[in-house]
């Protein structure tokens, strides 16, 4: 599935693979990084793993968020989430 966001005159878009459970298991995209003093498009890969229920909803509990950079990738960020608490 191909995600479009527009705030004013940008535009961000993202690819959203789902697994045979219809979870969001990848999400891919072209972002900006700073390469010296100037923007740079790279290829961006998210992961969401580890779905549990909250309150009735499905929610990743990891994710891990990878850039592809020409020398390899990099995964950038990894997180897990410990609480969830509505307001």
């Amino acid at each position: 599935m191909r995600l479009t966001r527009r705030v004013n005159a940008m535009e961000a878009s993202s690819r959203v693979t789902f697994d045979d459970h219809g979870l969001a298991s990848r999400i891919q995209a072209r972002r900006y990084r700073v390469v010296g003093k100037r923007f740079e498009l790279t290829p961006w890969f998210g992961r969401c793993e580890d779905y549990r229920e909250a309150n009735g909803i499905l929610i990743p509990h990891r994710i891990a968020v990878t850039w592809g950079l020409p020398q390899g990738d990099f995964e950038w960020l990894r997180a897990s989430l410990d609480e969830i608490e509505y307001a």
